[in-house]
């Protein structure tokens, strides 16, 4: 409506000021009072070189200036002095800052702060790459010439990080 209202103004304001009953039809149109329209039209309306043309600043202003204030405008300078093997969980940052930790929550939700996950995979090395092979050479059969892998029915894997899970599910914590 902001932005379709004065375009329609536009076309029925050849010399600039709205004629009697067009802010009223205008109004109907978009389900809004003539006044909501007339004020739309003196923001958006800019004098240059005497008449009037519109401008695209009729946008509301309330937004990001209205609502309760933030008490904690250096939360992310204080997260940053928070050791990285302490910022694992909400609850150990929350007691470290002596802040609630729906709070903390709170902040999360509006992007403020961030969660990074840690996990890297090393890259291989050579012994490592040699070692590798060895293993995948193994499970190659030969059978009448032609070779084929052992389909490992009878091969458990476990994963390393099975045993890490816990830390590698949480991740860190960081200013956004």
């Amino acid at each position: 409506m902001r932005q379709d209202s004065p375009a329609c103004l536009e076309r029925y304001t050849p010399k600039g000021k709205i004629p009697n009953g067009v802010a009223v039809e205008i109004g109907q149109m978009f389900d809004v009072t003539p006044t909501t329209v007339r004020r739309i039209w003196r923001r958006g309306a800019v004098n240059l070189t005497g008449q009037k043309t519109i401008c695209l600043g009729v946008h509301q202003r309330k937004k990001g200036n209205c609502g309760r204030k933030r008490l904690h405008d250096d939360l992310p300078q204080r997260i940053q002095t928070i050791p990285q093997s302490r910022r694992y969980c909400f609850r150990t940052i929350a007691h470290l800052l002596k802040i609630p930790t729906s709070t903390l929550h709170c902040y999360f939700k509006r992007g403020v702060i961030t969660k990074y996950s840690t996990v890297l995979k090393s890259a291989l090395t050579d012994s490592n790459k040699v070692c590798r092979l060895k293993c995948v050479i193994k499970h190659v059969q030969d059978v009448d010439g032609t070779k084929f892998f052992d389909p490992m029915l009878d091969t458990v894997h476990v994963d390393e990080m099975v045993l890490h899970d816990a830390i590698a599910e949480e991740g860190l914590w960081c200013p956004g």
